[in-house]
């Protein structure tokens, strides 16, 4: 007979079982009220308040003359919030025609954003009004769809200013994460947007608002007041769109190219043009990812700043570095001759030639520049030496950036001896390299920035300014902090030195390669280039000043693969000179065209005799 257990012992046994069930019980409670109760009311908060933040208005970007060249204007923007959203996959495919975008980028974005799931992500800005009256009408179908009106950038000049103002984008994860940035806002991404962007930017804002348990919105939560944002800051730049736009409509849309124009006394650019170009307003919005792939595959590089990205040989616009260097060597003067050009010299057995067949004969310093003359700086460049022209060259700045504020400003190149011992062997390379240096060929590459900044510091005594294109900044109460011109450099040429390198400058317009060039009513000094480019066509370099002996305004082009510096680049300064000095008064405005008069009485068109 089995033994039982007793009635009292299975009493104890069930109660020693709801004692143990009850104290489980507690302290659960306890460790999810006490211990986890941050975590739970955390999420409760999150399910109950719908944070949307409040984007700042970018401060707008006006010319010199206050002309207005970007700005924020009202537009939609949708977004999502990721813990509402269970079936991403066929939200995306409801959303997709509404806001023309494809579905599987829609989910890439809210993907991204997985780790704050409780924050709205932008999906599309700058949506169109019946759009967002679609979202409204039909909540019940897109569940975890917001909309706001934010608002969006607007570039005035499009193209004409796109590598110079560059454009905005919206911060990823990673930037959110390193940078202190809330994913979704809007950061500068290139250019002056980019380089003055913590003042564009102003401070965002936010609005906390109380929503039921099916997300409708109940309204603003009362223990959490909005946050209004802060407007950026307003920048003034140095440009004038006069001259910008005569510069970008001397390439037109096929040419590419370079052009700056700015005052050497001060370093302020009036025009900076890069070409080909792009449309800004492209990235204001929402750009796919093909209309981004054809812009960054286009062989023409329109994304390609090449005012202070592009490396070219300078041509002979580089002889008056070389000239100046034997000059203040005390190797020449100004009466030097060297052996007659008659189109070209042998050295070695390579026969160097001159850009003029026909040759120039016996000349001096001061004609070889007038004329451009290739076998007096071949000869030049041998007596200078390679040691001598490298030390000037990087004395003028050609080794550094420029310092001009707008990021990604490349560095050109002047070899020494150490680097043409690394790159071809101790015993590989010879003297006959300064044969191309000496005419700016070979391996000396500069950027159109760094020429420009060159000659203005020739054209200014020797003092080379820092280009710059900010003039001011302007807070929304009013406050502005103007930018002071600063010195970057002294060039290695005495007065005497300069002077010469002037008058030679001078004589090229006047009567050497750049005649044609020529403005009746102001004097210039300019020197012409042709690089010869191994990838096709030469390029076409001209940079000139004027007045002659008060310079106000510097120009320096290059038009790539468009032959001699006298045909192309030149006349371009030209187009802008006159502009410049137009709007000064010293050249006459030229008269509006006839229009033709239209008969009050029978409706037919009839002129003037």
């Amino acid at each position: 007979m089995v033994d039982q257990v007793p009635k009292t012992s299975r009493g104890w046994i069930l109660t020693g079982g709801l004692v143990a069930a009850i104290l489980l019980i507690l302290a659960k409670l306890i460790y999810l009220q006490v211990f986890q109760y941050k975590y739970y009311f955390q999420m409760s908060e999150e399910n109950r308040i719908r944070v949307l933040p409040r984007s700042a208005m970018r401060g707008k970007i006006v010319d010199r003359e206050g002309r207005l060249l970007a700005s924020d204007r009202p537009a939609y923007t949708v977004s999502i919030i990721p813990s509402e959203v269970s079936k991403i996959d066929y939200l995306a495919g409801e959303l997709a025609p509404l806001l023309e975008m494809d579905e599987k980028a829609i989910v890439r974005k809210v993907a991204d954003r997985r780790t704050r799931k409780y924050e709205p992500v932008a999906i599309r800005r700058d949506l169109s009004f019946p759009a967002v009256c679609i979202i409204e009408e039909s909540s019940e179908l897109f569940p975890g769809v917001v909309y706001q009106l934010d608002q969006t950038r607007t570039y005035y000049y499009g193209k004409s200013l796109c590598h110079l103002i560059g454009y905005t984008g919206e911060v990823d994860e990673r930037e959110a994460k390193d940078q202190q940035f809330r994913t979704g806002s809007i950061i500068g991404r290139a250019g002056v947007e980019r380089q003055y962007d913590q003042s564009l930017r102003g401070i965002d804002g936010v609005d906390y608002l109380e929503v039921s348990a099916t997300g409708r919105i109940i309204g603003p939560l009362e223990d959490r007041p909005s946050k209004d944002p802060l407007m950026g800051d307003e920048l003034a730049l140095t440009i004038d769109m006069d001259l910008q736009m005569a510069a970008d409509s001397c390439f037109g849309d096929t040419l590419s190219g370079a052009a700056i124009f700015l005052d050497p006394k001060t370093g302020e650019i009036l025009a900076l043009v890069s070409k080909p170009t792009f449309d800004p307003n492209l990235f204001a919005g929402f750009v796919s990812r093909s209309e981004y792939q054809s812009l960054a595959g286009d062989e023409r590089l329109p994304l390609f700043d090449r005012t202070i990205r592009g490396t070219y040989p300078p041509g002979s616009t580089a002889k008056i570095l070389t000239a100046g260097a034997a000059l203040e060597e005390g190797l020449i003067t100004t009466e030097t001759h060297f052996g007659p050009c008659r189109g070209g010299m042998q050295f070695g057995n390579r026969f160097f030639k001159c850009w003029d067949k026909r040759g120039h004969g016996s000349l001096g310093l001061l004609a070889a520049l007038e004329q451009s003359c290739d076998v007096y700086f071949y000869q030049l460049g041998l007596k200078l030496g390679l040691e001598k022209w490298s030390k000037y060259a990087r004395a003028c700045g050609f080794d550094q950036t420029t310092g001009l504020d707008i990021p990604g400003e490349k560095i050109g190149h002047a070899p020494d001896e150490k680097w043409y011992e690394k790159t071809y062997g101790k015993y590989n390379w010879n003297k006959s390299v300064m044969l191309n240096l000496g005419i700016g060929q070979g391996e000396f590459l500069v950027t159109p920035i760094e020429l420009a900044q060159f000659y203005a510091g020739v054209v200014n005594h020797g003092v080379v300014m820092k280009p710059h294109v900010i003039r001011y900044l302007r807070t929304p109460k009013g406050e502005t902090n103007y930018y002071h011109a600063e010195i970057a450099r002294g060039l290695p040429f005495s007065e005497e030195t300069l002077e010469i390198l002037k008058e030679g400058l001078y004589r090229v317009v006047q009567s050497g390669t750049a005649v044609r060039s020529r403005i009746p009513e102001v004097t210039m000094g300019g020197k012409t280039g042709t690089a010869q480019n191994p990838h096709g066509e030469d390029h076409s370099w001209f940079v000139g000043y004027a007045p002659a002996l008060d310079p106000q305004i510097l120009g320096c082009v290059i038009v790539e693969n468009a032959g001699h510096g006298s045909t192309v680049a030149a006349p371009f300064v030209k187009a802008v000179f006159v502009k410049f000095f137009q709007k000064k008064g010293i050249i006459k405005m030229p008269p509006p065209p006839l229009l033709p008069l239209v008969s009050a009485g029978n409706g037919v068109n009839s002129a003037a005799n």
